[in-house]
């Protein structure tokens, strides 16, 4: 199916290709013709694409204003757990190696 990619940086216009188009049930892949706004797709047969592009079908290239999208980042919360009686909990060391 021909798309055209409009690359938020530059703003040009390329036309391209979607070889394939995905769906998800569950964690399945589905394959679809077909998909409307707001559906989450997986497309394939775009090289080089990156965050922030916009992909339209031929007779509607308009892009969308870019999104500015963090980095991943993980976070872990270090609390010391505490029993039912509300004193700390001891490391356990009962388990030393010979």
């Amino acid at each position: 199916m021909p798309v055209a990619r409009r690359a938020s940086s530059t703003r040009r216009v390329q036309h391209t290709k979607v070889t394939k188009l995905y769906a998800f049930d569950g964690l399945k892949r589905v394959d679809i013709q077909e998909a409307a706004a707001g559906d989450i797709v997986c497309l394939a047969g775009i090289e080089d694409i990156t965050i922030g592009e916009t992909i339209t079908d031929m007779e509607h290239q308009i892009a969308i204003p870019p999104i500015a999208i963090d980095e991943p980042t993980v976070s872990h919360d270090l609390r010391r757990q505490h029993v039912a009686d509300g004193r700390p909990r001891r490391p356990d060391t009962s388990r030393r190696a010979s």
